[in-house]
């Protein structure tokens, strides 16, 4: 499993590859899927879990359509 980890104001990320899903055995939901992440070949996909100050768990409400690579930020 390839895994980029970034810490984000109210969720931690984890970037997986799309084949196989990763991650949801450790309480993480699919937050968005971005487009050629690994080279530009495969998508991967945004991975959350809401930390505890997060109480409504607004940070890991999925979003309705893919992004590309650059489109990414912590949001």
């Amino acid at each position: 499993m390839s895994v980029t980890m970034h810490a984000c104001r109210m969720a931690w990320s984890a970037l997986t590859r799309v084949s196989p899903p990763n991650g949801m055995q450790f309480g993480y939901t699919v937050y968005r899927r971005v487009l050629g992440y690994y080279s530009g070949e495969e998508d991967a996909l945004d991975m959350r879990k809401a930390m505890p100050r997060d109480v409504a768990k607004r940070s890991v409400v999925p979003l309705k359509r893919p992004v590309r690579p650059e489109d990414l930020e912590c949001d």
